[in-house]
């Protein structure tokens, strides 16, 4: 299955939440996490990211919280 997320930029890292519902996705130069609701199919509002400076160095834990 392939989606689009009608997004300019090459994504640069995807997470997957435990529960398979979640999609969280960012690009090189975004100060933002985007998501998109893989049940439902939509995209759904970014999260801002204050004070990160890089996506590339998140990680989503074993319990579905963000850590940098």
């Amino acid at each position: 299955m392939v989606f689009s997320f009608d997004h300019q930029e090459d994504i640069s890292d995807m997470w997957v939440s435990g529960d398979s519902k979640l999609l969280l996705f960012g690009t090189e130069r975004s100060n933002r996490l985007m998501r998109y609701d893989l049940q439902r199919q939509v995209r759904l509002p970014d999260i801002p990211l204050q004070g990160i400076a890089e996506v590339g160095f998140i990680r989503m834990g074993t319990t579905n919280t963000i850590c940098y």
